[in-house]
């Protein structure tokens, strides 16, 4: 006791100021501490939480973006598929367009030769007939002028029956 004395120590003052320390570090310990530690491990959570959520986020989003990309490459491949289904149905709509014109300029060219050859069988049986009709005239005439009367109807009559067979 001397010792703490001699350098200035009173010891009454000295447990009182221990007892006071351990008092405030009890207090300090249990009232500011402990809330604190509390809080930085709810905070520390926290983080860690929103960590793996930003890992699942991110791993989402590679998921969508891979599923994005398989779901367009099948669009374009579905797309491409179409477009030659519509391509080879354009093909066959034009070649099927095609035989039906070339059907049609067909049969009009047929009906035309057809209408060429009625016509050329009527302008014929017309000239026949107008022949004919010359040639008869005229013979009445020659026959009028060069044989008498009997002899006229007589050849004649034979013209008639002649002329048709020899023209044709």
């Amino acid at each position: 006791m001397e010792l703490l004395n001699a350098l200035g120590i009173d010891l009454g003052v000295l447990i009182s100021q221990l007892i006071n320390y351990g008092i405030l570090l009890v207090a300090l310990t249990v009232l500011l501490y402990r809330p604190i530690l509390k809080l930085l491990d709810e905070r520390k959570d926290r983080i860690a939480k929103s960590m793996e959520d930003s890992k699942k986020i991110e791993h989402q989003l590679k998921e969508m973006e891979t599923s994005r990309k398989a779901a367009m490459k099948e669009l374009d491949q579905k797309s491409s598929a179409l477009l030659a289904e519509a391509k080879k149905q354009a093909d066959t709509s034009r070649s099927e367009l095609m035989k039906a014109a070339e059907q049609e300029v067909s049969a009009l060219l047929e009906r035309g030769k057809k209408q060429l050859e009625d016509e050329k069988r009527k302008m014929v049986a017309d000239l026949e007939k107008t022949v004919a009709k010359v040639t008869v005239a005229l013979a009445g005439k020659i026959l009028e002028r060069e044989f008498t009367p009997a002899d006229q109807s007589r050849l004649l009559s034979s013209l008639q029956k002649d002329i048709p067979a020899l023209i044709q």
